[in-house]
């Protein structure tokens, strides 16, 4: 006689523990970044001329979770971004010099002048927030300057006996920054759009599942400046000239590039395979004749 014992209650998860995660980096978008109108108008009684630097960081913070499901046909991981947990802070400085260069000759008088005659800095600081991970799909996060023009400049002054000069300088920025999520790296493949999985082989003997996830930023960013002058000479005795409406546009500055995060480490708990054996007793079997 055997006693015949059946193996039964083998319990599977369907899913692992979601695993919470944060990014986060700055970007040099405009570090040290110079600039030069040259002169304008390019003769005349009255020119100027402006130079720019630009110094500023894009910083970037984002979060999400790592989801790890299985089935009987295999296990897929899925990376999703947390709505409202992305943020963009802006902060640039642009500082400015101005020159001033004067030439005429009035009467007994011949003028031929320049000089630096004034420097003024102007910052901008912006703060977007958008859903995580914003990949191509989902278009630009834009941050950057507020639009219209900007006082920069209002000079008066007497650079030589009998001469005085007032400028007038508004500044029109367009300077902005635009993100997206290029792709998300992992050793079982890359994602590309919020709903992509990732198919992973089963693994056995092991208690969790570790991902390494590295995040690409792509950025563009957009530079155009140009300062707009009303200049102003008057001369003792003859009085002023006709004032001058001078605009003085700055190379327009176009760039793109891609950076990643530093990678993130994730362990997803697998499952222990539990089997209960319960004991059937089928009584007496016969074995033989």
């Amino acid at each position: 006689m055997l006693t015949a014992l059946l193996i039964s209650g083998v319990a599977l998860a369907d899913a692992s523990e979601p695993q919470h995660f944060q990014v986060e980096d700055t970007v040099n978008l405009w570090e040290y970044t110079t600039a030069d109108t040259g002169w304008w108008p390019a003769s005349g009684f009255a020119q100027v001329r402006f130079f720019v630097e630009a110094n500023g960081t894009t910083s970037v913070k984002m979060e999400g979770d790592s989801h790890l499901e299985w089935d009987d046909s295999g296990m897929a991981l899925q990376l999703v971004g947390e709505p409202g947990s992305g943020v963009i802070d802006l902060d640039v400085e642009l500082s400015f010099e101005m020159q001033v260069a004067l030439e005429f000759d009035v009467l007994t008088m011949s003028v031929d002048w320049s000089d630096t005659v004034k420097e003024e800095s102007v910052r901008f600081t912006d703060r977007q927030e958008f859903d995580s991970w914003n990949f191509s799909e989902d278009g630009w996060v834009t941050t950057g300057a507020p639009e219209g023009a900007i006082e920069v400049f209002r000079v008066g002054l007497s650079p030589i006996p009998g001469v005085d000069l007032n400028v007038l300088s508004h500044l029109e920025p367009t300077l902005n920054a635009k993100y997206q999520t290029a792709l998300i790296d992992t050793e079982y493949g890359s994602i590309a759009s919020a709903a992509e999985y990732l198919a992973v082989e089963p693994v056995v003997d092991q208690a969790a599942l570790p991902v390494t996830a590295t995040i690409v930023q792509a950025w563009q960013s957009e530079m155009i400046l140009e300062m707009r002058s009303g200049v102003e000479v008057c001369v003792d005795v003859v009085g002023c000239f006709d004032e001058l409406a001078i605009d003085s546009p700055f190379d327009t500055l176009i760039e793109s590039l891609e950076q990643p995060f530093e990678p993130v480490s994730i362990s997803h708990p697998l499952p222990v395979l539990n089997t209960e054996t319960e004991p059937i007793d089928f009584g007496d079997v016969l074995v033989g004749n």
